[in-house]
C-alpha cells in the first residue's frame, strides 16, 4: 500500500508500473500458450507413434506368419520331393554299376546326368529348407568335439577327384601343432566347407588350383578355402551372401542357384561364427568359416 501510494503522487512511475504488469501477463500468457502447443504436439507426436507401433506390430506379425508359412511349405515339399527323387538318385546309381545288366557309353552317360540331375535338385531341396529353418532358428546342430584338420583333411579326399575332374588341383595344408578343437555338428560344417569348395571350384579355371586349411585364430579356429580363380569384382562382393545371387551368372560358366554361401553363412552362424570372403579380382578368392574353439 505504500508503494502504491508513492506511485499515486508520481503519473510517471504509475504507467510504468502498468506497462511492466502489461508485460508480465503478455509474457505469462505467451509461456501459458507455448506450453499448451508443446502439449497439443506431444499428444499427437504420442497418437502417431501409437499408430505406427500398431502397424509395425500388424506387419510383423503378418510377416511370422508368411515367414511360418514358407517353413511349412518348404518342410512339407522338401519332404514329398525328396522321397522319389532319392529313389531316383538309387536307381540311377544301381543302373550306372551295371548291376542288372550292361550299358553302352550313351546309356551311360544318360544314366549319369539322369543322376546328377536328381542330386543338383535334391541339394536345392536340402538348401531352401535349411535356409528356411535357420531364419526360425529351428534347425537344430548335433553338436560333438571335431577336429578342425579332421574336418580339412574330409574335404579333400571327398572332393579331390572331382575337382581333377576339371584339371583343377585340391590340396590340403597340413595343420599347424596344437590346432585347438572346435564343438559343433560335423555333418553341417563339412558341407558349408563343400559350398564354399563348389563356389571355388566354378571360378577356377582349367589348371588352377584350390588349397584348404585350418588355423588358430584369435576368435578361435579358421576352415580356411583359397583359390587362384578369378576373383570377385567389387561391385558383386556387398551381394554374395544374398540368396539366389550368382555373381558374373551373365559372364557364362557358372550353374547353381546361388544358395551355396548363403548355405554355408547360415551353418556358420549356428555355431556361434561367421564366414569371410576376401578376393583380388583375376588374383585369387580366400572364404574362412571362423568358429569359438571349444
Amino acid at each position: 500500500m505504500r508503494i502504491l501510494a508513492e506511485l499515486s503522487d508520481n503519473p510517471a512511475q504509475v504507467r510504468e508500473y502498468d506497462d511492466l504488469r502489461e508485460a508480465v501477463v503478455s509474457l505469462t500468457q505467451a509461456r501459458y500458450d507455448k506450453q499448451r502447443e508443446i502439449e497439443l504436439h506431444v499428444d499427437e507426436l504420442e497418437r502417431i507413434v501409437a499408430e505406427r507401433t500398431e502397424d509395425l506390430k500388424a506387419a510383423l506379425g503378418e510377416a511370422e506368419a508368411a515367414n511360418e508359412t514358407k517353413t511349412r511349405f518348404l518342410r512339407n515339399i522338401s519332404h514329398d520331393a525328396r522321397t522319389p527323387l532319392n529313389s531316383i538318385c538309387g536307381f540311377s546309381s544301381l543302373l550306372r554299376q551295371e548291376l542288372y545288366g550292361n550299358l553302352n557309353g550313351k546309356q551311360t552317360e544318360y544314366v549319369g546326368l539322369i543322376e546328377d540331375c536328381a542330386q543338383q535338385v535334391l541339394r536345392l531341396f536340402n538348401d531352401l529348407l535349411d535356409l528356411a529353418m535357420s531364419e526360425r532358428g529351428q534347425l537344430v546342430l548335433r553338436r560333438e568335439k571335431i577336429n578342425p584338420a579332421a574336418l580339412i583333411s574330409a574335404l579333400v579326399a571327398q572332393f579331390a577327384a572331382q575337382a581333377l575332374s576339371r584339371s583343377v588341383t585340391l590340396t590340403a595344408e597340413p595343420p599347424p601343432p596344437e590346432l585347438p578343437f572346435i564343438e559343433g555338428d560335423a555333418a553341417r560344417l563339412t558341407r558349408a566347407l563343400a559350398k564354399i569348395r563348389d563356389n571355388a571350384l566354378k571360378y577356377t579355371p582349367a589348371g588352377g588350383q584350390i588349397q584348404a586349411r585350418a588355423a588358430a585364430v584369435p576368435a578361435g579356429v579358421a576352415l580356411i578355402v583359397r583359390d587362384n580363380g578369378r576373383g570377385i569384382d567389387p561391385e558383386h562382393m556387398a551381394r554374395v551372401f544374398d540368396e539366389f545371387y550368382r555373381a558374373g551368372a551373365g559372364e557364362g560358366g557358372t550353374d547353381g542357384f546361388g544358395l551355396g554361401l548363403a548355405t554355408a553363412r547360415a551353418i556358420a552362424r549356428l555355431h556361434g561364427g561367421l564366414l569371410e570372403i576376401e578376393s583380388e579380382p583375376g588374383v585369387c578368392t580366400e572364404a574362412r568359416i571362423i568358429l569359438p574353439s571349444a
